[in-house]
């Protein structure tokens, strides 16, 4: 009998321990020690992947010294971008739809390892509800692992899911990034499936006018200033003090002006945490605190949003640049009459056609090449592709796009199609116009005229090619990427 039993405990021991043992050996997400069998991977589960990256990065010697921490709204910053015009060498720790509760415990996990000189935060519309404290299951957000306790970290070992990541880190089955740089910017995948060119159609701006008229019928809700001033000193300034000698810059993120228009009835919480962050968060010394809710040429042009709240790349790019700049800091004088302009342009505010020519700075002409009857133009500043043509027929460019030297498979061509749209409307010139972004990943290989394709060919700004999708790489400071051959 009690060989039977040594027997049974034997087994027990082993199904039970050698899971464990494996996941410790391979340590899918770097939670013990860095990858031994093969070159460091990184997986996307951003919860768990962060942990990993604040034990293997933030270490004696490395050269990071600021992380981006956020949700998705900031997963488009670019780390080039960010030394060229700040000086950080920053490591990203955002997660798509982060709790504020989520943020500072990874900000102070990361901050407690002494590296981090500079934190780059963005404070959502989550900050403005009473809900601050809301938090995710431990099944999603892996609390033990951002503790500093290696004594609760038991569970990452008994976890079957890691079990199988680990398994897929070692057949390769699952698809790991070799750098922890922009693994998560959807930037390009956006741009791939058409995402901002869909939001901009003329069915979809209409959809869009009819959601504000609900909106405007609906009884406005009210939190009280004390919830969100409670929740700041809870999520914010507990961190901020309690590392006074770190640099925390912190920004409202620039939501388009729908966005407020469609939550109309809560204005009056985003007004209240606006105030709230000025009284609280400006006398700080180690504090600098930025707004773009005044910068109506960037909110109220859909063109730059995917959907009402996430904006593409470039616009990341500009709130880095007015943090070096310190332009559009919240709190300096005249700050209340930009809050009260604002809530009124919210209010009154109405769908109105994106990207018109003769106000939007692609559409210049030192931008412009001359096809024919119709102009395609392209803006280095601000990477649009623009088309403009007489109404009374369909006019169509055919962009071809080379990835960047720097980037991988450099010999990759794709083709992307552009079609003036009848509904977009120049005022002055009543020719037909259209744009679209151009992610950074790419230059500008050539720009030819071809016939409207026939019915069922190209549908309006598919790719035409899609051989290299692929993550955002990382891009040198300086690295002069778009050259218009013309």
């Amino acid at each position: 009998m009690k060989q039977y039993l040594r027997i049974y405990y034997l087994v027990l021991s082993a199904t039970v321990l050698l899971p464990a043992l494996f996941v410790f050996v391979a340590d899918p997400f770097q939670v013990f020690h860095n990858h031994v069998l093969h070159p460091p991977k990184f997986h996307g589960n951003q919860r768990y992947q962060k942990a990993g990256l604040i034990r293997s990065l933030l270490t004696p010697g490395s050269p990071y010294d600021a992380v981006v921490l956020g949700t998705s709204l900031s997963e488009n910053f670019d780390p080039a971008v960010l030394s060229a015009e700040l000086g950080w060498t920053a490591l990203d720790l955002t997660a798509s739809g982060a709790y504020p509760t989520e943020k500072k415990i990874v900000v102070e996990a990361a901050l407690r390892t002494g590296r981090v000189k500079h934190v780059l935060w963005d404070i959502d519309a989550g900050y403005a509800t009473d809900r601050m404290g809301e938090t995710s299951s431990e099944a999603v957000f892996p609390y033990y692992l951002y503790s500093g306790s290696r004594a609760k970290a038991w569970k990452y070992l008994f976890n079957w899911s890691n079990v199988e990541i680990a398994k897929d880190l070692i057949t390769g089955k699952e698809p790991w990034s070799d750098s922890p740089h922009r693994m998560n910017c959807w930037q390009m995948q956006s741009f791939h499936h058409g995402d901002f060119l869909a939001w901009t159609q003329a069915e979809n701006l209409d959809r869009l006018a009819e959601n504000i008229l609900e909106a405007q019928k609906k009884p406005k809700a009210t939190i009280h200033p004390e919830a969100i001033v409670k929740g700041l000193e809870k999520y914010v300034l507990s961190v901020t003090r309690q590392f006074p000698e770190t640099e925390f810059v912190l920004f409202l993120p620039p939501y388009s002006t729908y966005y407020y228009a469609l939550h109309l009835p809560q204005l009056k919480n985003h007004l209240a945490l606006r105030r709230a962050l000025v009284k609280m968060l400006v006398p700080e010394k180690n504090i600098r605190l930025f707004s773009f809710d005044n910068q109506f040429e960037l909110t109220d042009n859909l063109f730059n949003y995917r959907d009402m709240n996430h904006y593409s790349e470039s616009v990341s790019d500009l709130i880095v640049r007015s943090v070096a700049k310190n332009e559009n800091r919240l709190g300096l004088p005249g700050w209340q009459a930009k809050l009260k302009a604002f809530g009124e342009r919210v209010e009154r505010y109405q769908i109105r056609p994106p990207l018109a020519p003769s106000r939007n700075t692609v559409f210049r002409p030192e931008n412009r090449v001359r096809r024919g009857r119709w102009s395609v133009y392209f803006d280095n500043d601000t990477r649009v592709l623009g088309l403009t043509g007489k109404c009374r027929g369909s006019h169509q460019a055919v962009v071809h796009l080379k990835r960047s030297p720097r980037a991988a498979s450099a010999s990759c061509f794709e083709s992307y199609a552009l079609q003036t749209n009848p509904f977009l409307t120049d005022p002055q010139t009543r020719d037909c116009y259209q744009a679209v972004y151009l992610p950074k990943c790419y230059e500008l290989h050539s720009v030819e005229g071809a016939p409207f394709p026939r019915k069922g060919d190209v549908a309006l700004g598919r790719i035409l090619s899609r051989e290299a999708v692929g993550a955002c790489p990382r891009l040198l400071a300086g690295d002069k990427r778009w050259v218009l051959e013309k």
